[in-house]
């Protein structure tokens, strides 16, 4: 026998079926509404940089130094007129460059890092120029040796003096004085540690020179010469003794006396002295000395081979002589 209770229970769970599907339906489509997820708005991916270059590793003010040996050698053949250039590198440390013991026409250019040098005559010699490298604390330096020397010859190079000629008879003849013309036809200076004539000169020369003396004609004096510096490496450019000697001779028309002539109604014992020749040992300084020009003073005693007693005498030459070129 069934039970009515059990029947009505069924009936009612049956009916409400349907009604609880649609609810939970509902509630699944809320829910899934309430939980969608929230996309971020894309961001821009960051750009990928290079990481910094590693910093260059200090170095010492020995190893500064070192970088440099092949700069700072010694020059024991460096010649006058040809310039001395040196790059110092820091090898990218920014230390101080110091330099001393260097000639006042040198210099340093502080933002290239370059030492300039050009020797001049007067520079002749030796010089010791220290490099010093410095980082605030410590200093490491190198003294480099320069040994300036000075080798040249010229050609050809006119000249002017001023010259006087004081005869041993100066009562008769009187004081000659004039102009004279010389040709250098080479010209050398050689200042080094090689034994030798540092200097030497050899020329031709004419003098024309007036007597003091109204009556005495005038005089013309040619001569070849040679002059020479014993003075081995002279370190200056001025000043530099000078030996030497002249060959050649006179011409005047004076009238002198003929040895051994006895006058007559026709003629007398007068003759033109003509030319005479002279060897004239000479001695002086080159007051300056230089591959352009020098200015010397020079002197000198003549030998004549004729009329000694009247023409021997002193002779003193002031002048100038250049190139040309």
């Amino acid at each position: 026998m069934r039970h009515p209770n059990r029947t009505l229970w069924i009936t009612v769970f049956l009916f409400l079926l349907p009604a609880a599907n649609a609810l939970a339906q509902s509630t699944d489509v809320k829910t899934s509404a309430e939980n969608t997820p929230i996309v971020a708005a894309p961001v821009a991916p960051v750009a990928y940089q290079n990481p910094p270059p590693p910093k260059t590793p200090e170095m010492s003010v020995h190893q500064v130094l070192e970088a440099n040996r092949y700069s700072l050698y010694d020059r024991h053949y460096q010649k006058v007129g040809e310039e001395i250039r040196i790059t110092l590198n820091n090898s990218g440390t920014p230390y101080r460059w110091t330099i001393t013991g260097a000639p006042s026409n040198a210099s340093l250019d502080p933002t290239a890092m370059i030492f300039y040098w050009k020797p001049r005559t007067w520079h002749v010699g030796t010089h010791n120029i220290t490099f010093t490298v410095s980082d605030g604390i410590n200093t490491a330096s190198k003294t480099m040796v320069v040994k300036v020397r000075e080798e040249w010859e010229s050609f050809f190079l006119p000249g002017l003096a001023a010259t006087t000629y004081i005869p041993a008879n100066n009562d008769l003849l009187g004081i000659f004085s004039g102009i004279s013309i010389n040709y250098v036809f080479l010209a050398w200076v050689h200042r080094n540690e090689k034994r030798g004539p540092s200097h030497g000169r050899l020329y031709f020369k004419v003098d024309i020179l007036t007597s003091s003396e109204k009556e005495i004609e005038d005089m013309i004096y040619y001569a070849f010469g040679l002059d020479l510096s014993f003075e081995r490496n002279p370190r200056r450019p001025f000043l530099i003794p000078v030996f030497g000697l002249e060959m050649g001779g006179s011409y005047t028309s004076r009238l002198v006396p003929v040895e051994g002539c006895t006058t007559s109604d026709t003629e007398t014992c007068m003759e033109k002295l003509g030319g005479v020749f002279h060897i004239t040992p000479t001695f002086g300084v080159h007051l300056w000395s230089d591959r352009n020009f020098f200015v010397s003073l020079t002197g000198g005693y003549t030998f004549p081979i004729q009329d000694y007693e009247n023409l021997r005498g002193w002779r003193v030459n002031l002048g100038l002589n250049f190139t040309m070129w």
